[in-house]
């Protein structure tokens, strides 16, 4: 039986590049930011963010509140295609939702699982197909 820990470099089509598309939970484009002492995202379609999940924020400078661009925050509550964070935005600048001139909308995007919930207890030993941890990027194809 061949070790398949050191088989050595693999080819380019056994290492295909990964597809965001395919992945949950993925990028969703903004469509407003309430800011307060927890800042609301409004997204243009529902979300499939958790609570406890990390995110992270990507705005453009032309809509504003650029103390939001790239920040990292916890989800707090989900409500459809709505997602509060963990962030203080109660100084920032004003979000604007329909700047003059853009190419890139905003966007909040999963970057990961916070990994405070447990595993799935029957998971097989081999394989891990049953493994589960809420909030983590599980491939969608």
């Amino acid at each position: 039986m061949q070790n398949i820990f050191n088989i050595g470099p693999n080819a380019p089509y056994r290492n295909p590049p990964i597809h965001i598309e395919t992945y949950v939970p993925k990028s969703f484009a903004i469509s407003d930011i309430t800011l307060g002492r927890t800042t609301k995202v409004t997204t243009t379609v529902p979300t499939q963010y958790i609570v406890g999940q990390l995110v992270r924020l990507l705005i453009p400078s032309f809509f504003g509140t650029r103390e939001l661009s790239n920040q990292l925050a916890y989800v707090t509550s989900v409500t459809s295609n709505e997602i509060t964070l963990n962030i203080d935005s109660s100084n920032f600048t004003a979000y604007k939702p329909t700047p003059a001139h853009y190419t890139t909308p905003p966007q909040v995007i999963g970057v990961g699982d916070a990994n405070y919930n447990t595993t799935n207890a029957t998971a097989p030993i081999v394989g891990f197909n049953s493994l589960t941890i809420p909030g983590a990027f599980r491939r969608t194809k």
